[in-house]
């Protein structure tokens, strides 16, 4: 399988950004079974209110139209794409396509879940209320890419100990040369919990990823600031697969 999540930058050179869609491929070794899915994000009124410029008539159009392309060159003879990454390219504009995953399957069932869940966690909230995962089944979404990519090396809800204190992180990574941790803020109080929280991250000598529903408030980039990048950083909810991918990356 291969899958990609298109988002709606409102300018090429802010890093300001909404996930709008997922498109997904599904190929069985033998070619015996093909899906080509777009799932595109019900509340439409959040792109909306992220950018009150774009014409709402055109833009509603314009995101159905991607999804029909993509799904109706299913067994097409006439379709412009030989390759997933033929449709994905062709948008290189406001909106764009992140780069592909791609995921192997033991069988059907077990993609057909991983999609149904992959959609809902990258357009959580721009979906309706009844699409959207609870927080346990969001937490074991994460922690499964985790295990994906990190193996034995994953382990949830342990304690950052230092002289001055301690935070319970969410997920710490045991990589063979050093320790990653990711800590999630309370949407309520993550302006007074960050500020704690980078305190005893200078005194740990270990990164932390703290993760936000935005990465766009000022106030808090404004926090995250005050230290260095190897101490902290801010990552957007939605923007986890791309950390995941980072450090696998950067760590072997």
């Amino acid at each position: 399988m291969k899958y990609s999540v298109l988002k709606y930058k409102t300018d090429m050179y802010l890093n300001e950004e909404i996930n709008v869609a997922v498109a997904f491929h599904l190929l069985s070794d033998s070619d015996a079974y093909e899906k080509k899915e777009v799932q595109l994000m019900s509340k439409m009124n959040r792109l909306f209110t992220f950018n009150d410029e774009l014409n709402k008539k055109f833009t509603k159009i314009y995101l159905k139209s991607i999804k029909d392309d993509w799904e109706k060159s299913l067994n097409n003879i006439f379709s412009n794409y030989d390759e997933f990454e033929d449709f994905t390219g062709r948008y290189v504009n406001n909106f764009q396509f992140k780069p592909i995953i791609k995921k192997i399957f033991k069988n059907k069932k077990e993609a057909e879940d991983f999609i149904s869940a992959t959609w809902k966690h990258f357009l959580h909230y721009s979906n309706n209320k009844e699409d959207r995962m609870t927080k346990e089944k969001r937490n074991k979404y994460v922690r499964t890419m985790l295990e994906n990519e990190f193996n034995d090396y994953v382990e949830e809800h342990k304690k950052i100990n230092s002289a001055y204190g301690s935070i319970i992180a969410d997920f710490k990574i045991n990589l063979p040369d050093n320790r990653i941790w990711i800590k999630y803020l309370n949407n309520s109080s993550d302006v007074k919990d960050l500020r704690s929280y980078l305190f005893l991250a200078e005194k740990v000598g270990e990164k932390i990823y703290f993760v936000t529903k935005e990465n766009d408030n000022s106030t808090l980039n404004n926090i995250i600031n005050l230290v260095d990048k190897d101490t902290a950083e801010l990552i957007k909810e939605t923007n986890i697969d791309e950390l995941i991918a980072n450090l696998n990356q950067n760590s072997y």
